[in-house]
């Protein structure tokens, strides 16, 4: 039994190493990406609008029309990434489309990728497209 054991380590071995550095690898980027999650913070997005507030994108009043709306950082962190105020449309650093803030995919958007527009007219002349789905 040992001398197959020993025959089967022997025939394998470069499969064997190869198996064992894959595992490795993964294990450690798996590491390393909790680790560098953990340091990460992001702020949340509160938006503002007459007396309704809303944390993270989800509002009590979807309805609502949304020509004054502002965006603030919260005050868990630094506001250096914080869009100007009075946003009516909400478009993302990593696209060409732009949204109204109560829209499902503007509430995607991370803070430090948002871009506010006041008007569809500077969102447009900043090459941005409306998006389908929230704007018609």
């Amino acid at each position: 039994m040992l001398v197959k054991v020993r025959e089967t380590l022997i025939n394998h071995e470069y499969k064997i190493i190869l198996a064992a550095g894959f595992i490795l690898v993964a294990i450690l980027s798996f590491e390393a990406g909790m680790m560098k999650g953990q340091a990460t913070k992001q702020n949340q997005i509160v938006v503002n609008s007459d007396n309704t507030e809303t944390v993270c994108g989800t509002s009590s009043d979807q309805s609502q029309k949304t020509p004054n709306l502002t965006f603030e950082a919260a005050k868990t962190g630094d506001n250096q990434n914080t869009p100007p105020s009075k946003c009516a449309y909400v478009g993302s650093k990593n696209s060409n489309k732009y949204h109204l803030p109560t829209c499902q995919y503007a509430k995607r958007i991370k803070p430090e990728n948002a871009t506010c527009f006041k008007d569809e007219n500077e969102a447009k002349s900043r090459g941005y497209l409306p998006d389908k789905g929230c704007i018609k």
